[in-house]
This record gives structure tokens, C-alpha cells and sequence, in this order.
């Protein structure tokens, strides 16, 4: 009796934070005595899409609430769970094998973690980091042209020759190729080595202020990638094939393979970077990876 009167309360506790957590006049009391309220209704929302077989509202939910506890594997394995019920079976993998990774699992839960991972039937390969610089585009050949003596007429006398206005230049603003194949390449090496570093300030330091990606504002992709970043003991990113496919004075395209490996979790794609030149510092202010 007394366990149930227990849940009783804590379920009507749990109602009760959702329901001021809903008011604006509430919030601060939510905060205050119920301190992982989001975290709660996000995960209680992510077992409702389960149980609908909404999977990508399950994946959605449990990734928000993630961002508030990275390191939650309870609610890891209910997203792994989720991928592998949506067919995503290469992200249900590797997200098993982040929980594996982080040996905070007991042992019966990683007795039944390992399971379904094998029952996935993917191979951990591990990949050879390497670095390859980006290919400069060869600067044109000066055409030597010979001047024959005879070909050069006698001078003339001074006095008989017109006076001419010589014109102001045109200024204009021509772009070094190899010197900002140069600036692209360093800052690839840059961003790339604060992302392995696990360099929070320096990595979101060569992206806008306001880069958001695909989430909802730039807070929130801050956290998403933190989360992502933080949780993994290792990472290690290789890039290949460099290509300059756009150039201006202020900005850039740049495309790439990548390949990314954390743990046991690896990928690789293709990756477009728009880079802007702002106060005098390159930045990112648009990036795609397609998988391969």
C-alpha cells in the first residue's frame, strides 16, 4: 500500500510540474522544486510516440531531451530503440555502441545491449586517420614574347609628338587563388582539430554566431552538438579530397569526404562548407554532409 501511495504521489507530483511548466506564471516554481521537469515530460513524450509507433517523434523527443542529459543511458537505449524500429539500423548500432563505450551500463543491461547489436549484424572497421592538403591550382604560364630589333620604329623628335592624358587606373579587387586555397586550408585544419580536441569555445568560434543548422536556433545547436561532442571519449576526423568549387574575395565553397570515427561508431560523406569572410576571420555559415 504504502509503495503505491509512493507513485501515486509522484505521478500526481509529475502532473502537476507538466501543468506549471505549461503556464509562464509557473515556471519559476517549476524550477525551483521540480528541477528535471523538461527532462521528464520530453522522455514521457518519447515513450507516447513509441507506444503510436511515431518513431521519428520518438527519436526527436528523446534527442531534446538528451540535450538536457547527455549522459543518460536510459533514455540512449530508448532512442536506439527507436532507430531500430524506424530501419535506421546503422544509427541504432552505433548508438548501442556509445552506451557500451561509456561502461556505465550493469550487467545484465550490457549483456542485452551487445545482443542487439550483434543481431544488427554491422562490423566495427576502424579508420586510418590521414590528412591530405588541398590541391593548388597551378598558376598560368607568362607567355615570353620576342621583340625583333628591326621591328621597333626610330624615335621620334619630341616636339612632334602629341601630348596624351594618361587615365586613371581602375581599381579593382582580384582574388588570390593560392593564397586563400591557403586560409581555407588552415581552417579546415583548424575547425577539424577543435572538433577531435572536444574544444567546445574553439569549435563553435569557426561557425556565425548565428549558424543554427537543422535545429530550431543557434542555443539549441550549440547544445546539440555539445551533447554529441562531449559524450564520446575519442573522436578522430580525416579529410580528403579538398576542392575549392567556389571563390570571391570574402567567400567560399569548399566540398570534401570526410571521415568520422567515435569509439566504435564511424561514418563517412560527402561534406559542403560556405565559409564568409567576416572581420578579417574565416567562418561557416552553411554545412551539408551526405552519408556514403
Amino acid at each position: 500500500m504504502n509503495l503505491f501511495m509512493n507513485k501515486k504521489r509522484w505521478a500526481l507530483a509529475l502532473i502537476f510540474a507538466m501543468t506549471l511548466s505549461a503556464c509562464g506564471t509557473g515556471q519559476k516554481i517549476t524550477k525551483k522544486y521540480f528541477p528535471d521537469a523538461d527532462f521528464n515530460t520530453l522522455v514521457v513524450k518519447g515513450d507516447a510516440a513509441m507506444d503510436r509507433a511515431d518513431w521519428d517523434q520518438a527519436i526527436a523527443a528523446y534527442e531534446d531531451a538528451l540535450a538536457i542529459k547527455p549522459a543518460n543511458a536510459e533514455v540512449k537505449l530508448k532512442q536506439a530503440n527507436a532507430y531500430e524500429r524506424d530501419g535506421k539500423l546503422a544509427q541504432a548500432f552505433n548508438l548501442y555502441q556509445v552506451l557500451l563505450d561509456g561502461k556505465t551500463l550493469s550487467t545484465e543491461m550490457t549483456k542485452t545491449v551487445k545482443a542487439k547489436q550483434e543481431k544488427l549484424g554491422f562490423k566495427k572497421d576502424p579508420i586510418v586517420p590521414e590528412i591530405v592538403p588541398v590541391e593548388k591550382t597551378p598558376a598560368p604560364a607568362t607567355e615570353v614574347v620576342e621583340i625583333k630589333e628591326e621591328a621597333i620604329a626610330p624615335a621620334q623628335d619630341v616636339k612632334d609628338v602629341p601630348t596624351l592624358e594618361t587615365p586613371e587606373p581602375m581599381v579593382t579587387k582580384q582574388v588570390n587563388i593560392a593564397q586563400m586555397e591557403e586560409e581555407v586550408q588552415a581552417f579546415l585544419n583548424s575547425w577539424r582539430d577543435a572538433w577531435a580536441s572536444k574544444n567546445l569555445n574553439r569549435y563553435y568560434d569557426h561557425y556565425v554566431v548565428t549558424f543554427s543548422g537543422d535545429s530550431k536556433n543557434a542555443v539549441a545547436w550549440r547544445a546539440q552538438r555539445k551533447s554529441k561532442i562531449l559524450v564520446n571519449k575519442s573522436i578522430v576526423v580525416n579529410l580528403e579530397d579538398v576542392v575549392l568549387t567556389s571563390i570571391a574575395h570574402d567567400q567560399a565553397e569548399v566540398t570534401f569526404n570526410q571521415l568520422y570515427q567515435a569509439g566504435a561508431y564511424q561514418d563517412k560523406g560527402k561534406k559542403l562548407l560556405k565559409l564568409q569572410k567576416i572581420d578579417g576571420r574565416w567562418q561557416i555559415v552553411q554545412e551539408s554532409f551526405k552519408a556514403q
